[in-house]
């Protein structure tokens, strides 16, 4: 009896809590990040992913890119006072996106990403966002199954991204008001963590296609030891 329990309790070790073999991701090396964009890393520093070009990090509540006040060399030229206004806008601007983040983390999602659309009012922002959950260890497989509870009319694929193998979902659901969400869902295991980049518009879908591969594939996660 005590032979069983023992080979039980192994297996359970061996292939996490829900079956399959604990995963991690490789290290591809430093992602290249095109020109005009740029790189958000998560606080812990454990994740980095790109913030395309006409895009901008912070929350659902931050403000549009490009929205802010005029340059603020051109200001300071022409008058002092408007580019000291400008100036501490843009520095409340960016410490309110800043908190949003902060927020956002302690909900797991440690990166969120707005393009430059502006939404009509009870419409979601165009964003993609990464979002880790400690629900591992499981397999890729369990981890897709539990990231469909939320999708409706998924399409699933598996892809290989350059730090390794992942989950892959499209679906387009009607909501209950007639409007159109169109999300892409990339699923990613490491270790413990269960990661999930979201791609999501109530817009013309084009508007996350266009940007989909040279983000996910500029997501780095540190290996799981």
């Amino acid at each position: 009896m005590k032979r069983i329990l023992f080979v039980g309790v192994l297996l359970a070790f061996v292939f996490g809590c829900k079956g399959g073999p604990v995963v991690s991701v490789k290290d591809p090396g430093p992602a290249q990040i095109p020109e005009g964009s740029q790189l958000a890393e998560s606080s812990d520093k454990t994740c980095s992913l790109m913030v395309a070009q006409g895009w901008k990090r912070g929350g659902p509540y931050s403000s549009v890119p490009g929205s802010g006040l005029p340059d603020l060399g051109s200001l300071g030229s022409e008058n002092p006072d408007m580019a000291a206004i400008a100036q501490n806008a843009a520095q409340e601007e960016a410490a309110y996106d800043a908190e949003e983040a902060a927020d956002l983390e302690k909900k797991g999602i440690l990166i969120w990403v707005n393009d430059s659309s502006r939404p009509i009012p009870g419409e979601a922002r165009t964003n993609y966002r990464l979002r880790r959950k400690d629900d591992g260890p499981m397999s890729l497989e369990d981890a897709l199954e539990d990231a469909k509870m939320d999708i409706l009319n998924e399409q699933v694929s598996y892809v290989e991204l350059p730090i390794g193998k992942a989950a892959r979902m499209e679906a387009m659901t009607t909501k209950i008001d007639g409007g159109q969400l169109f999300q892409i869902v990339y699923v990613i295991v490491n270790g413990e963590h269960i990661y999930d980049l979201r791609f999501t518009t109530q817009n013309d879908p084009t508007s996350v296609k266009n940007i989909e591969k040279q983000v996910v594939e500029s997501l780095r996660i540190k290996p799981a030891k």
